[in-house]
C-alpha cells in the first residue's frame, strides 16, 4: 500500500469538496494517512477552507509559478497513490500529465477518472475508472471508488461534511446565493428578485443576506431593489462564508460551490439545479430540497447537450430558468415549519 496519497484537481470548490471527503475517509480508515490536495491554480478561498482540516495537506502548483517547478522533483521516486479527473471536453493538460508522471515514478497506484463516453487514452500502468453522470454522486460515490482503487480498506464510511463555525449575526436570517462560475448555471436577475420579493412576504422578520463575488455586485444590487431588510455580502473569505452558512435558518441558491458547502454543513438548503450533470446533485442530503424544471429540459444529462434559454444577460439552462418562484418559496416554508416544530 502507498505511503502517500495525492488528489489533483483544477481549483473549483466542488472538486475540492470531493477531495476533502476523500481525505476524511482516508484518515478514518488509515488514521496515520494524510491526503495531499493539489490545486493547479491559486485559490485563496479553498486554501482557507481546508486550513484547519488535519487530514488534508494543501498545495498549489500553478504552472505560471516558478516555485511550482522547483517543487515537482519532490514527487519523484516516492510511492504515491494518486488520482485525477480528466477534463470534460479536452485532453489532460500537459502540466497535469507532468505532475502525475512524477508521482508515478515511485511505482504508486495512479487512477484516472473519466465519464462514460469520454474515455481518452491513458499512459501505461494507469488505472481507468469511469463514472455515470446520471447514476452516481461525485460527493459520495467518487471518494469510495478512489479509496477502493488505492486498496484502502473501507471499514468506516461517513457522509460528506464540513465543521461548522459560530455565526456573527444576532437575529434570524436566510442566506441567498444566486451566482455560479458560469452564467448559464446562475439565476437571472429578474427571477432572483421575484424569489426575494415572494420570500419577504412569507418571512417578514428574517434578515436576507445575499452573497456574491466582487464582479457580481451590480447584479446583486439589482436583485434586491425594493426588497426590505436585505444586505449584500461581497467577496467574503471562506471562514466568514462558513460562519454565515452555519447560522442561516435556510440557504437558497443555484447549485454551486457555496451551495455545496451549505449542504456539507448540514443546514437546510433549497438547491436550484440544472440537470446537465446530475452527478453533482446532493441527492444524499436529508436537509436539502433539490428543485429543477425537468419538464423543460432536453439535455443529455451527461455533461453534454445543454438546453438553454436566452435572457438579456446571457444563456441559462432551461431546467434552471423555469423553476417556479412558488416552488422555491414553498420549499423554504417547508423548512421553516420544521424549525417551528423542533
Amino acid at each position: 500500500m502507498a505511503s502517500r496519497y495525492l488528489y489533483l484537481y483544477g481549483g473549483a470548490i466542488g472538486d475540492a469538496l470531493v477531495g476533502i471527503h476523500t481525505g476524511r475517509l482516508l484518515a478514518e480508515n488509515i488514521p496515520s494517512a494524510r491526503l495531499e490536495l493539489i490545486s493547479t491554480r491559486h485559490n485563496v478561498f479553498v486554501k482557507e477552507m481546508v486550513a484547519n482540516l488535519p487530514f488534508i495537506e494543501y498545495r498549489e502548483l500553478d504552472k505560471k509559478d516558478f516555485a511550482a517547478w522547483l517543487i515537482l522533483p519532490r514527487y519523484l521516486f516516492r510511492s504515491y497513490a494518486s488520482v485525477a479527473y480528466d477534463p470534460v471536453t479536452s485532453a489532460v493538460p500537459l502540466w497535469w500529465r507532468l505532475i502525475l508522471w512524477c508521482a508515478r515514478q515511485g511505482r504508486g497506484v495512479q487512477v484516472r477518472y473519466q465519464r462514460i463516453g469520454h474515455e481518452s487514452p491513458l499512459p501505461k500502468g494507469v488505472q481507468r475508472r469511469t463514472y455515470d453522470c446520471q447514476k452516481e454522486s461525485f460527493f459520495t460515490d467518487t471518494p469510495l471508488k478512489i479509496l477502493a482503487s488505492w486498496g484502502v480498506p473501507l471499514e468506516h464510511v461517513t457522509l460528506p461534511s464540513l465543521p461548522r463555525r459560530s455565526s456573527p449575526e444576532g437575529k434570524p436570517y436566510i442566506l441567498f446565493h444566486f451566482f455560479a462560475a458560469n452564467y448559464s448555471r446562475s439565476i437571472p436577475t429578474d427571477h432572483a428578485r421575484s424569489i426575494l420579493l415572494a420570500a419577504r412576504t412569507q418571512f417578514p422578520n428574517h434578515l436576507f443576506i445575499l452573497t456574491c463575488a466582487e464582479n457580481e455586485r451590480a447584479r446583486a444590487e439589482r436583485m434586491i431593489e425594493g426588497v426590505s431588510g436585505t444586505r449584500i455580502e461581497e467577496n467574503l473569505p471562506a471562514t466568514e462564508v462558513i460562519a454565515l452558512l452555519s447560522g442561516a435558518d435556510i440557504v437558497v441558491g443555484t447549485s454551486s460551490g457555496i451551495i455545496f458547502m451549505a449542504v456539507h454543513l448540514g443546514v437546510s438548503v433549497v438547491a436550484m439545479s440544472c440537470l446537465v450533470d446530475p452527478c453533482f446533485l446532493p441527492t444524499y442530503s436529508t436537509t436539502t430540497t433539490i428543485l429543477a424544471a425537468r419538464d423543460e429540459c432536453w439535455c443529455n444529462s451527461d455533461k453534454t447537450g445543454g438546453c438553454v434559454e436566452e435572457t438579456p444577460e446571457g444563456e441559462v439552462f432551461r431546467c434552471l430558468y423555469y423553476i417556479p418562484t412558488e416552488a422555491v418559496v414553498e420549499a423554504m416554508v417547508g423548512f421553516s415549519n420544521r424549525l417551528v416544530k423542533n
